[in-house]
């Protein structure tokens, strides 16, 4: 019981963390736009060039999961997150 919350709560915090990393750059794409003058179709571009890197990331984390086992992995990608934000 107590290894099943304990569980939950890991996949809670990391979801959650990974959610507001993925969030924050659309935050600071639309503070550019205000800020350099840029159109709304290059901030748009840009938009798109960050969501194909989510893509290539997403598929390498995936590998990555695969090789190591989500439990392992998750508490890795937690660490290297905290580490470096």
């Amino acid at each position: 019981m107590v290894k099943n919350l304990r569980t939950r709560i890991v996949l809670v915090f990391s979801f959650s963390t990974l959610s507001i990393f993925a969030s924050i750059l659309s935050v600071f794409i639309l503070q550019a736009v205000n800020y350099y003058h840029v159109s709304y179709s290059s901030a748009g571009t840009l938009e798109s060039y960050m969501n194909f890197t989510q893509v290539i990331l997403s598929f390498v984390a995936f590998s990555f999961l695969l090789k190591t086992g989500y439990k392992r992995a998750i508490m890795i990608v937690l660490f290297i997150i905290r580490a470096f934000a």
